[in-house]
């Protein structure tokens, strides 16, 4: 990629569509993205907002929020795009991926690619439940927005006595 935007410009060119929103909800977790097509969904910023002007826009209006400084903005970006694209069928080489019973349904996606992954570094963004069993496999990184609310210990390699400059470690129970 020559640009760092070039992802976030294809995701909104694909998703350009002149279909109107129907409902935004930004709920303390996530956010979501409604119209006649489809739903998105994308996490939630950690910080207030009291406005956000979308009201009567297209799709093809606000996804370019995606690549929006401000968090809110840039949310409501991002689940626009999933909204847009939700709506279009799957390519005809398309493969379902199902969940196999090595690891919970969540991480069906995870489990899909398990030989590809196994015994490699593999850093997931978010942590979320279950993502242990995927420790089991690889040597697993979760880079947490809001480290406080991680299980003491996940995802740290520390050495003892030492804490790694600009980490804040949870507090122990």
């Amino acid at each position: 990629m020559s640009s760092p935007w070039e992802l976030y410009d294809l995701l909104i060119e694909y998703a350009a569509v002149s279909e109107p929103v129907a409902e935004v909800v930004i709920g303390p977790i996530w956010t979501l993205c409604r119209t006649a097509r489809g739903a998105g969904l994308a996490m939630s910023p950690q910080t207030p907002t009291r406005m956000l002007e979308w009201s009567g826009s297209a799709l093809a209006d606000i996804t370019p929020w995606i690549k929006d400084f401000e968090p809110y903005r840039a949310t409501v970006g991002m689940e626009a795009i999933n909204a847009a694209l939700s709506g279009l069928p799957l390519p005809t080489d398309a493969e379902p991926v199902e969940p196999g019973g090595k690891l919970p349904t969540n991480l069906a996606v995870f489990e899909h690619f398990l030989p590809q992954l196994e015994g490699r570094k593999v850093v997931v963004v978010g942590r979320y439940p279950g993502l242990n069993a995927l420790a089991e496999h690889c040597r697993l990184r979760a880079m947490e927005r809001n480290r406080s609310r991680r299980p003491p210990g996940f995802g740290l390699r520390i050495r003892p006595g030492r804490k790694p400059s600009g980490c804040s470690l949870p507090p122990v129970p």
